[in-house]
């Protein structure tokens, strides 16, 4: 499998996002048909999977990626993660070495020369 460069393939994903979004607006605009599929992704207690990984909430942000004020405020019921916010947690609570994994990869990708 060839590689690709390093800015190629976060390009690449700029260009698949912003052509899903563009498909997504025409979809709720009436323009086109898409297969939508719901996935039901249940509830998660943030603070308990923070604490079974034994981090504050600032460690628990900057080890995942995520703001601090998102963390607080999901822990203290002033907003929900939302589904794709959700399968993250699920996938922390479950795996937090692969999640870490990947987000050391895209750090990287995002700054090669750190």
């Amino acid at each position: 499998m060839e590689r690709k460069a390093p800015m190629e393939e976060p390009m690449n994903a700029v260009k698949n996002l912003i052509a899903g979004l563009n498909e997504a607006i025409a979809y709720t605009e009436g323009h086109c048909d898409l297969d939508v599929t719901d996935i039901a992704v249940p509830e998660i207690n943030v603070k308990e999977v923070r604490n079974s990984l034994d981090l504050s909430q600032e460690k628990f942000a900057e080890k995942y990626g995520l703001s601090v004020a998102t963390v607080r405020n999901w822990e203290q019921g002033i907003r929900k993660p939302d589904g794709p916010a959700r399968i993250l947690l699920l996938a922390i609570a479950n795996h937090p070495e692969m999640i870490q994994e990947v987000v050391d990869r895209w750090r990287k990708q995002m700054r090669p020369n750190l």
